[in-house]
C-alpha cells in the first residue's frame, strides 16, 4: 500500500504534510457539504414563502350565536390579497359528547375583501375549532388553522377542498391534540 502511494502520488504515509493535507481536504469537503445543505434549505424556505404569499393573507373569524337549543356558527372569510381565492371550505371541529368534524357550506369564490357562510350546530358542544381550506389563484390547495402555530398555512395535495380526507379518526385526534 505504501509503495502504491509512493509510486502514484510521491507521498509517504508517515509524512506530516500528508496527514495535514488529508485533514484539510476532509474539512473543506465538510464545509462545502454543510454550505450546500444550508443553501438548499434557504432556497426551499424562499420557494415556500413565494408560493404561500396569497395563502398567508387569507383568514377567517368564527362567531357563535345561541338560538334556542342550537347555536348558529357564522364564519367570515377575509381575503386581504388582491386576487380571488376559490372553493373556500371551512371545517368546524365540534367538541362535546359526540365530537365530529363538520363541513360548513363552501364558498365557490371569495373576492378581495371577504365572504360569509354559516351552519347550525347542536347545542351540546363544549368548544368549536375552525379549519379553513381553499385554493389560491394559482390553483394550489392550502389549509389554515389546522395546528396551534398561528397563521401557518399547510400546502396539501390537489383536489377540491371539500373532498379532503379530514374526517378520519387519526386526523381528528391529531387536530384535537394540537389545540
Amino acid at each position: 500500500m505504501s509503495s502504491v502511494m509512493t509510486t502514484l502520488f510521491g507521498l509517504h504515509p508517515g509524512d506530516l504534510a500528508t496527514w495535514v493535507g488529508a485533514v484539510a481536504i476532509s474539512l473543506s469537503l465538510f464545509v462545502l457539504a454543510y454550505g450546500t445543505v444550508r443553501q438548499a434549505r434557504e432556497t426551499a424556505r424562499q420557494v415556500y414563502l413565494d408560493q404561500s404569499a396569497q395563502a398567508r393573507v387569507i383568514g377567517a373569524t368564527l362567531s357563535l350565536t345561541t338560538r334556542g337549543p342550537d347555536t348558529l356558527c357564522t364564519i367570515d372569510v377575509i381575503n386581504a390579497s388582491v386576487l380571488p381565492v376559490h372553493q373556500v371550505a371551512p371545517f368546524v371541529l365540534v367538541s362535546g359528547p359526540r365530537s365530529k368534524l363538520q363541513l360548513v357550506p363552501p364558498i365557490e369564490v371569495v373576492m378581495p375583501g371577504g365572504g360569509q357562510t354559516g351552519i347550525r350546530l347542536p347545542g351540546d358542544h363544549t368548544s368549536v375549532v375552525l379549519v379553513l381550506g381553499f385554493l389560491d389563484d394559482a390553483g394550489a390547495c392550502w389549509r389554515k388553522y389546522d395546528s396551534n402555530k398561528k397563521g401557518q398555512v399547510t400546502r396539501i395535495k390537489p383536489g377540491k377542498p371539500y373532498t379532503w380526507k379530514l374526517s378520519t379518526n387519526r386526523q381528528l385526534r391529531k387536530l384535537r391534540r394540537s389545540f
